[in-house]
């Protein structure tokens, strides 16, 4: 009975994992738009690797219309880019039914610890959607402008929760004090 032996797996630098090789058969294809660059860019690499798909420089491996011999063209595709670039992208979307999205979309769903990737329509990239990646809980708020705030959010392309959660990004409180508050606080500076 001795100590177990050490493993002689290191574990890669993040620009190595980035630079891996393309999986022959992955879940999902991303093409990344080129404005996303530096540790951004190396940030979503890794995200998608983590999630289970792969990295590509072709539009029309994330339509299905190409890609390696032998993978499949029901695979589905995203394009990852920032509301700035969302017209570059939008006959893409039109065409192809591909999901334009924010690079916060595939943070969320790692953070989410889900292995699971998080519905696109509340990540999109579309400037119009101005409560893109919002989630909201509301605090102290009575029942029918809750219900009005769930509306304004929802077609802003956000999303409001209804019970507390540290998945939200904001709380909407009336007053500093209660349980709900102080969680949320506390949540926060966990988060800084």
């Amino acid at each position: 009975m001795g100590r177990p032996t050490k493993s002689t797996k290191k574990a890669l630098p993040v620009a190595e994992v980035a630079q891996a090789p393309i999986e022959e058969h992955p879940a999902w294809w991303v093409y990344i738009c080129p404005s996303i660059t530096g540790v951004q860019r190396q940030c979503v690499q890794v995200c998608v690797r983590v999630m289970g798909g792969a990295m590509t420089e072709s539009l029309d491996v994330v339509q299905g219309k190409g890609g390696r011999p032998g993978t499949t063209t029901d695979v589905q595709g995203y394009v990852i880019c920032p509301p700035s670039h969302y017209d570059s992208y939008l006959t893409l979307r039109e065409d192809s039914y591909v999901p334009l999205v924010t690079p916060t979309w595939i943070f969320r769903s790692v953070l989410q610890n889900s292995q699971v990737l998080l519905p696109t329509d509340r990540f999109s990239a579309n400037p119009t959607k101005v409560f893109s990646s919002v989630v909201m809980y509301c605090v102290q708020v009575d029942v029918d402008p809750r219900k009005v705030i769930a509306a304004l959010m929802v077609n802003g392309g956000g999303q409001l929760v209804s019970l507390p959660t540290n998945a939200a990004t904001h709380v909407l409180c009336l007053r500093n004090s209660g349980s709900d508050y102080t969680q949320a606080v506390e949540w926060q500076r966990q988060t800084k």
